[in-house]
């Protein structure tokens, strides 16, 4: 398990907490920390918490991490692990070191799960991970190498699952991916990261896209951004729920207007 892999010895409050527990009970337990990294007496605590019942109990511990758990991971080797990555003397990762970090965890650049591990990171500038952000990222997911991180990546999918954490990483891919200086997105990035994001997400995402190019041209606003992610959610498959006097930006009331005839089945007013 996780202890005999640190080298470290399971505390005795650890001990007792798994004594009093039944063989199928423990046997959660096991694959709870397999699945979470978390300890014995958070895994308890948590399964305890949601009668026993594995899938729930793991859901939440994603999207309500305990914060009081301390990381167990060692420092120094997420030092040297940094520095297999970063440039020599520099105190960040540059976009090749990244590139290499994702060909490691079996990452695409394209794939958007680049992007998940730097909402996951907290990273702050595009194309770039600090030393600080890189280590405390691993510290905070409890992991000290690549392939502990690799062993995390089904369970990020799985987080997006839920509504809350996917609106809070898609609202960050906006702020992260435009960069400091600016209040808007380039239109290509924006389209190219649409494409990638809401990708089966969004059912008109083919005619969003095209309607862009064809009729806007123009960069994209923060507004724009957030409440597409509302309208995909919102809208049903011949646009009829569309209300024009509702709270959306004119750019979302042009595309239904410009999308309506071109939907089989939709009112052509």
């Amino acid at each position: 398990g996780i202890n005999a892999e640190y080298g470290a010895k399971p505390s005795s409050s650890s001990q007792q907490a798994m004594s009093r527990l039944t063989s199928a009970q423990k046997e959660l337990v096991r694959q709870f920390k397999a699945l979470t990294n978390a300890s014995d007496k958070v895994a308890v605590e948590v399964l305890k918490e949601h009668n026993w019942n594995m899938e729930v109990a793991a859901d939440e511990y994603f999207v309500n991490p305990p914060s009081k758990e301390e990381s167990k991971v060692n420092s120094s080797k997420l030092e040297s692990l940094f520095q297999q990555y970063a440039d020599e003397n520099e105190d960040f990762i540059n976009e090749e070191g990244l590139e290499r970090f994702f060909q490691d965890l079996g990452i695409e650049l394209s794939d958007p799960m680049t992007l998940v591990i730097a909402w996951q990171f907290g990273t702050e500038t595009f194309g770039e991970f600090t030393k600080l952000e890189f280590i405390k990222g691993f510290e905070s997911l409890n992991c000290e190498s690549i392939r502990d991180l690799k062993n995390k990546l089904p369970t990020f999918k799985k987080e997006l699952k839920d509504e809350r954490s996917f609106r809070e990483f898609y609202q960050f891919v906006f702020n992260y991916v435009k960069g400091p200086n600016t209040k808007v997105l380039d239109l290509n990035m924006a389209v190219e990261l649409w494409n990638s994001v809401l990708k089966d997400r969004f059912r008109f995402l083919d005619l969003w896209t095209s309607f862009l190019k064809e009729r806007h041209d123009k960069a994209i606003s923060k507004d724009t951004w957030n409440l597409l992610l509302e309208f995909s959610k919102h809208i049903n498959v011949t646009m009829s729920n569309y209300d024009d006097e509702g709270a959306w930006p004119v750019l979302i009331d042009d595309f239904v207007e410009w999308a309506t005839p071109k939907i089989p089945g939709a009112d052509k007013r």
